[in-house]
């Protein structure tokens, strides 16, 4: 059965993530993103520099911070390098931000994801580190998981880097990636799709790591909907809108080139 090309995209996610070779998502650019818009905001940009005050929020962690750490899959125990926005009591992240551009609610955000900070920074801090660093992550705890991740990459391709000083190019990574990628054609993997108009949730390697999937939805949905009837934001059917188990979908397919 042929896959077509989103498919194969939300595979070389799974595949490369479960091999730990790179940090999951766009996290880190969407939160450098998010940075910049506050700092913009809060900075009076219409006097010349040096001359330009600050607003006073612009460096409270309360009101906004962008925080590198880790989440963890409550389901499976999984763990990885992440980054989030914190505004108040409300949550950006680059992994909900098409479901919830709005944000999540902060409590119901750390139950889902259970996430550990390991640094908090002000939007000011993120530019400069971004620009000395990229978009990160720049502490060493996290960079020495990113240098975990290039001897993976070393390992791999150590036959064509002996007796030479070759580093490793982004032509060369993206073909790794092809290889990855072509070495699962054949494999299985599980689509896992939502409601009426068959929403994606995700592309899994496993029936295991799907079924999760589907019951990690669930709860983050009834967790939102129990918050928005507390704060009398929740749209009135007249029906029974509670998100159930039969509401998903789990469709088993088998890697092909797909559509180009």
């Amino acid at each position: 059965m042929a896959t077509d090309k989103s498919i194969l995209q939300g595979y070389i996610k799974v595949l490369l993530t479960e091999k730990n070779v790179l940090a999951i998502g766009e996290c880190y650019p969407f939160a450098v993103e998010k940075a910049t818009a506050w700092f913009r905001d809060h900075v009076d940009r219409t006097k010349p520099r040096g001359k330009r005050a600050p607003h006073p929020d612009l460096n409270d962690k309360d009101k906004f911070k962008v925080v590198h750490g880790r989440a963890t899959n409550k389901w499976s125990g999984e763990s990885y390098l992440h980054a989030w926005v914190e505004m108040g009591d409300t949550i950006f992240d680059d992994q909900t931000k098409r479901t919830k551009p709005d944000g999540i609610d902060r409590e119901v955000y750390y139950d889902h994801y259970q996430p550990e900070p390991i640094v908090e920074y002000t939007a000011e801090e993120v530019l400069v580190n971004c620009i000395k660093g990229g978009p990160g992550p720049w502490d060493e705890e996290s960079r020495n998981v990113m240098r975990q991740r290039d001897a993976w990459l070393q390992e791999k391709i150590r036959p064509e880097l002996m007796g030479t000083k070759m580093k490793i190019t982004k032509t060369r990574l993206k073909q790794l990636i092809k290889e990855e990628l072509d070495s699962a054609m054949g494999q299985k993997v599980y689509l896992v799709t939502w409601g009426y108009d068959s929403e994606s949730v995700g592309v899994f390697s496993s029936l295991k790591a799907a079924e999760e999937a589907v019951l990690r939805d669930i709860e983050f949905e009834h967790q939102e909907q129990a918050r928005e009837r507390l704060d009398g934001t929740v749209a009135d059917y007249g029906a029974d809108t509670t998100v159930k188990k039969e509401d998903y979908y789990i469709e088993e397919l088998e890697l092909d080139k797909g559509r180009s």
